[in-house]
């Protein structure tokens, strides 16, 4: 029975983290999608990747996300860029451009 319990709340805890993630990745992809229409880069395959996960305290855990995604200046290369999230807020992204790096600090 206690097993039994125990599977439940497994299963709950992993479909609430499942749908928070989700949400977290939609809006990387809105962020990253304006990011890229602003340094006039084409967002390739308009997706991002959840690169990591880990835990921090600060004033109580908070889940920190890392993100990559592709983009491409010019249509021929591929480059990466880079999203962290710590609990609800941004703490960057990263491009890298022919004209210098565009790094966002929270939003």
């Amino acid at each position: 029975m206690i097993w039994q319990f125990g599977l439940l709340l497994l299963l709950a805890l992993g479909g609430m983290s499942f749908a928070y993630l989700r949400q977290d990745a939609e809006r990387v992809l809105r962020l990253v999608a304006h990011s890229c229409r602003r340094a006039g880069l084409q967002w390739l395959d308009q997706s991002v990747q959840l690169q990591g996960l880990s835990l921090r305290w600060r004033s109580g855990p908070l889940l920190r996300r890392d993100y990559r995604f592709a983009y491409s200046g010019d249509g021929q290369g591929r480059h990466y860029g880079y999203v962290r999230l710590e609990g609800p807020e941004l703490l960057w992204l990263f491009i890298e451009t022919d004209q210098g790096a565009v790094y966002l600090e929270g939003q």
